[in-house]
C-alpha cells in the first residue's frame, strides 16, 4: 500500500507579511539578490524589469543608465535585419525591448519611440517570426503589452500638441497586435513616468477621433473598441452626465450599463436608482440586460434603505415575471454593476 502524504505545508500570508516586516532594508536587498539567481531566464527578466520600473517610479530621481546613440541605432538596425529575414530569437528581441523601456524610464522618449516602433510594429504584424505558436507573452521574457503602452506614451510625449490625438491613435493602431488597449487613457496614465502634459487640450481631440470611428463602426448591438474608448474619454471629460447622453441617444445595453455602473462606482445610489429605472425602460423590451437593470435598481433601493418597492419597480418585477409585491428577492449576478458574486438584494 502506498504511503499517503498530507498536503505540503505553506506558510500563511500573515506569517509571510510578518517575516518581511521584520527584515531590514539591507536584508531585503540581500534576499532579492540571492533569489534572482534562482530564477529561470524568463522569470529573472520579468522580476528584474519590475524592480527597475518600481525604482524609477519611486520618486527618488533614480533612472536606468542612459542609452548611447550607438545602442539605439543598433536596436533599430537589429529590427530592420530581423524584418528582412523574417525571424529573430525571442531573447534577442527581449534585450532590445528592455533598452526601449530603459530609455522610457529615463524620459528619453525619442529613443524609446524609435526602438519600440522599430520592433513592436513588425512583431505585431507578424513580419518578424519569433517561433511562437501562441501568444507573444509565451515566448518573450518582457511584457509586450507594457512595451506597447510605453510606445504610445512616447508618441504622446514627442508629438505636436495640435496633432497629438492623431499620433496616439496611429501609435495604438501600429502596435495593436502586441498590446491590448481596453481603456487607452487609463493605460497611458498608469504607464507614464510623469504627468501627461497638455491633457486638457488632448482629450477633446481624442474624443472627436474616437467618436467618428465609433459612428462609422456601429452597425448593431455589438460593442466595439471605439465604443469603449468613447465612453472612457466622455466619462473623463463630462462624468456620468456624459455617459447618460450617450446611453440615451443609442439606447444600447453596453452604453446604458456603463452609465449605471459609473453611478454605482461613485456610490450615488439615488442617481443610480433613477438610471437603472430609465435604462430598463430604454433598452429593447426583450433584451437580456433588462434583468440586470432590474437587479441594479433593487440593489440601489436597498442601499438607500428603502423598505418598500417603488411603483416603478413593483411594476417592473411584474413585467419580468417576478412577484409584484414587497418581499421580492432579486439575485444580483456577478456581471451586474460589479457587485460581489451572489449578492442578494432583499426588499421587505
Amino acid at each position: 500500500m502506498r504511503r499517503r502524504h498530507g498536503a505540503a505545508f505553506e506558510p500563511s500570508r500573515q506569517d509571510i507579511d510578518a517575516a518581511i516586516a521584520e527584515m531590514s532594508a539591507e536584508q531585503l536587498r540581500e534576499l532579492v539578490r540571492e533569489m534572482l539567481v534562482e530564477l529561470d531566464d524568463r522569470a529573472h527578466g520579468r522580476v528584474v524589469s519590475a524592480i527597475i520600473s518600481r525604482a524609477a517610479r519611486g520618486g527618488t530621481g533614480w533612472a536606468p543608465a542612459a542609452l548611447s546613440d550607438a545602442e539605439v541605432a543598433e536596436a533599430v538596425a537589429f529590427a530592420e535585419a530581423a524584418r528582412r529575414v523574417g525571424y529573430a530569437e525571442p531573447s534577442d528581441v527581449d534585450e532590445r525591448l528592455r533598452r526601449g523601456t530603459a530609455a522610457f524610464l529615463r524620459k528619453d522618449y525619442p529613443a524609446s519611440h524609435r526602438i519600440f516602433g522599430a520592433l513592436l510594429r513588425p512583431v505585431a504584424e507578424a513580419e518578424i517570426d519569433l517561433g511562437q505558436h501562441e501568444m507573444l507573452d509565451e515566448v518573450l521574457g518582457v511584457d509586450a503589452n507594457e512595451c506597447a503602452v510605453q510606445y504610445v506614451v512616447s508618441a504622446y510625449m514627442i508629438s505636436d500638441p495640435t496633432r497629438r490625438a492623431e499620433a496616439v491613435h496611429a501609435a495604438i493602431d501600429g502596435v495593436g497586435g502586441a498590446g491590448f488597449f481596453f481603456e487607452p487613457l487609463h493605460d497611458m496614465d498608469r504607464a507614464a513616468v510623469e504627468p501627461l502634459p497638455g491633457l486638457d487640450e488632448f482629450l477633446p481631440q481624442w474624443c472627436a477621433i474616437v467618436a467618428q470611428q465609433a459612428a462609422g463602426e456601429r452597425r448593431s448591438e455589438w460593442d466595439t473598441e471605439a465604443d469603449r474608448w468613447l465612453r472612457e474619454v466622455v466619462q473623463r471629460m463630462e462624468g456620468s452626465g456624459g455617459l447618460a447622453k450617450i446611453a440615451r441617444s443609442t439606447r444600447r445595453a453596453h452604453d446604458l450599463r456603463a452609465w449605471c455602473e459609473s453611478l454605482v462606482g461613485s456610490a450615488d445610489w439615488k442617481a443610480a436608482l433613477a438610471a437603472f429605472e430609465e435604462a430598463f425602460e430604454l433598452v429593447a423590451v426583450k433584451h437580456h440586460a433588462r434583468g440586470e437593470f432590474l437587479d441594479g435598481a433593487a440593489l440601489a433601493a436597498q442601499e438607500l434603505g428603502r423598505k418598500d418597492l417603488s411603483p416603478w419597480l413593483e411594476r417592473a418585477c411584474g413585467d419580468e415575471g417576478g412577484a409584484a409585491y414587497p418581499g421580492v428577492r432579486v439575485r444580483v449576478p456577478s456581471s451586474a454593476c460589479r457587485v460581489p458574486r451572489g449578492r442578494t438584494a432583499t426588499l421587505a
